[in-house]
């Protein structure tokens, strides 16, 4: 079945391959992101998580944030980021 991350997956593969920052200097390659984000799908589904499950995620902006987020896409579960601004 596809969902959006095999949709994302693609469109990166036919575009550009890598992630950039604004000094146009690579920081990331597709490959990192789709080896990140099988490691954070595969953990999340043995912990227990179902497709559909929602995943609450308080972490701040980094690479390591995008990686979570497609692997929680990967993994068919719904990412719920929360504000790193709003401590308890």
């Amino acid at each position: 079945m596809t969902n959006l991350y095999h949709v994302f997956s693609e469109h990166l593969k036919a575009e550009n391959p890598l992630f950039l920052n604004r000094d146009q200097q690579c920081e990331a390659t597709y490959g990192a992101l789709d080896s990140r984000s099988a490691q954070y799908a595969g953990a999340l589904l043995k912990a227990g998580l179902e497709p559909g499950d929602r995943v609450a995620v308080q972490i701040e902006k980094s690479y390591e944030n995008i990686y979570l987020y497609c692997g929680c896409l990967r993994a068919g579960l719904i990412y719920l980021p929360l504000n790193t601004a709003y401590q308890a």
